[in-house]
């Protein structure tokens, strides 16, 4: 799916837009979001304990593995510390899912798949394009999630557990920006920090060819009509924030998708920042 499908694409929820108007107007006022406005995320994070309190100690991981979705941040056993790639990895290659799993067996708690996961429905519309056999009594995309999470699950030793729609933060996509990042770091601790998508590739799979692909799909939810879409503008960009473990990776990172902001033309602005020194 292209960026501009991507963006283009809707989904049939009513009264969408006025819900979606609201929301604009509260996320503008957020703290963070009108910080950002201003400064670079590392300026604004510098010295602030929830910043640091944000990573885990060194060796230590987010272990529930769940959707890159904003809208699934849920308190519960199995979804607490959430471990984010868009649609549970299922958009990684054969290659990197079985490196994924062969570096991961054994320390996953669980996998939970959600209801209307975008990333499953590319995948889904992927494989009927590609004329691929859909797995046994597999019908929709979300069944496809639920197939490939429960699978993955058997393959990591973890729990499966499943987010329906009444359990979803909210129905809409409000989230202002994209957190990329490794696998200890957990943007929850950070006081006002908006509505967010989550990856965590940058452990997970550190293909930058993956990691382009996965930032531009969910970018393009957020600029589309699945989210707040044309109330991004420049002044009020989508933020991916970049979290690396040094200067050089951040600025690596950065540059590989500052492609990104000429493609909106000027919606998204790329910012980031580096684990504090202990």
């Amino acid at each position: 799916m292209s960026f501009k499908e991507i963006m283009d694409s809707t989904h049939a929820v009513e009264n969408h837009r006025e819900i979606l108007d609201g929301k604009w107007v509260a996320s503008q006022a957020n703290p963070f979001v009108k910080s950002l406005r201003e400064k670079d995320f590392s300026e604004i994070v510098a010295g602030r304990e929830d910043y640091r309190e944000a990573f885990l100690p060194e060796g230590e991981m987010l272990k529930n593995l769940r959707c890159a979705d904003g809208r699934e941040e849920i308190s519960d056993p199995l979804r607490e510390g959430k471990l984010a790639e868009a649609g549970q990895c299922i958009l990684y290659s054969d290659e990197e899912l079985d490196k994924f799993v062969a570096e991961n067996k054994g320390k996953i708690k669980s996998v939970c798949s959600h209801v209307g996961c975008g990333a499953a429905k590319i995948k889904y519309d992927q494989m009927l394009s590609a004329g691929l056999s859909l797995p046994a009594g597999v019908t929709t995309s979300d069944e496809l999630g639920v197939y490939f999470s429960k699978q993955l699950a058997d393959r990591l030793g973890a729990q499966y557990g499943h987010t329906g729609p009444e359990e979803l933060r909210s129905q809409e996509h409000d989230e202002r920006a994209l957190i990329l990042a490794h696998a200890n770091f957990d943007a929850s601790k950070i006081k006002d920090f908006p509505a967010h998508f989550s990856s965590h590739a940058l452990t997970l799979n550190d293909n930058v060819d993956y990691i382009k692909a996965s930032t531009e799909i969910l970018s393009g939810i957020a600029l589309g009509s699945h989210g707040f879409g044309s109330r991004f503008t420049a002044e009020n960009p989508f933020y991916v924030v970049v979290v690396a473990q040094d200067a050089a990776e951040l600025e690596s990172i950065k540059s590989s998708l500052a492609y990104l902001i000429d493609k909106s033309e000027g919606r998204i602005k790329i910012t980031g920042s580096i684990a504090p020194s202990n």
